[in-house]
This record gives C-alpha cells, structure tokens and sequence, in this order.
C-alpha cells in the first residue's frame, strides 16, 4: 500500500478529542528538492501523513498516527521526534527500490489537552 499525503485532518477523528489544540513544526532535511524552511501546522490542517519532498521518492512520507498516538497516551506536554522516509528511489526516475529515499524530517509538537 502506498503511503499519499492526506488532505483532511485527522485529529477530527475518534480518539483524538483529548487534544484541544496543538501546534506542529516541520522541518525537512535530506534530498529535499523543493526547498522549505519550516512548516508549522495547528490542529486543524496537521494531516496524518506529511509527504516527503524528494522529487525521485515513492511509496514514501511521514505517517503521524503513532507519533500522536504516543503524545496523547503518555500525556507528553512537548514532543521533539526525527523520523526517516519509508520510501525509496523507485524505477524509471531514481536509482531503483533498493536505495531507500534519504529524507527525513524533524518534527516538533505542542499539544494543549482537554
């Protein structure tokens, strides 16, 4: 299964009521291809998946779920997480599946509970 960039906000869905707001921070680094300083989302437009930006990855990017799920578990009151793209550098435009795509992102979460 592939992984896309989601449009919609997932903090709308079940579960995630604990959370009143939360401010995320997003950072790129690697082979990014289109340059960007920070991005910075609210709970409204945080998706579940942050795509990775490098040009030649697919079945990549960054899926938030786990990140926000331990966040609201252990009510953690800031996150600083780092995470690799599970993507790689497919066929025809890359190097083949098997280099893995050498983005990651760096991520930074301030959450206000309920």
């Amino acid at each position: 299964m592939s992984v896309k960039a989601t449009k919609a906000p997932f903090l709308q869905g079940r579960g995630y009521e604990d959370i009143a707001s939360i401010r995320a921070t997003v950072r790129h680094f690697g082979d990014v291809g289109t340059r960007q300083d920070a991005r910075s989302f609210t709970r409204q437009t945080l998706p579940r998946v942050i795509a990775c930006l490098n040009p030649r990855c697919c079945d990549g990017g960054y899926d938030l779920t786990q990140v926000i799920d331990k966040l609201i578990t252990e009510r953690i009151a800031h996150l600083h997480v780092a995470l690799p793209c599970r993507g790689h550098d497919g066929t025809p435009r890359g190097r083949g599946r098997d280099y893995p795509c050498s983005n990651s992102v760096e991520i930074y979460l301030e959450p206000a509970y309920r």
